[in-house]
């Protein structure tokens, strides 16, 4: 949902092989990233769209709606189509 929201606000979300790696290194869970997910994941933590918990990622773990309302909130400023108040 978050990979076609980006796409929908004309954030890039393809990233090279090594991009990805070193946009998940911050994340000590990095290795728990679905191999599916790890582009859309990667994407999202190096435009700076997913934070996790400073540490963690946390990818098992289900999204809230503040969680996920916050990562649309983010899309909408990086995209430009927003301003912060």
């Amino acid at each position: 949902m978050l990979s076609r929201a980006m796409k929908l606000a004309g954030l890039p979300t393809s990233l090279s092989g090594a991009q990805e790696e070193d946009a998940l290194l911050p994340f000590a869970d990095r290795s728990e990233v679905a191999v599916w997910a790890k582009q859309a994941a990667s994407s999202a933590a190096l435009k700076g769209i997913a934070e996790g918990n400073g540490q963690e990622l946390q990818p098992h773990s289900k999204a809230t709606r503040a969680e996920m309302a916050a990562l649309m909130y983010r899309v909408l400023i990086k995209a430009g189509l927003i301003g912060r108040n």
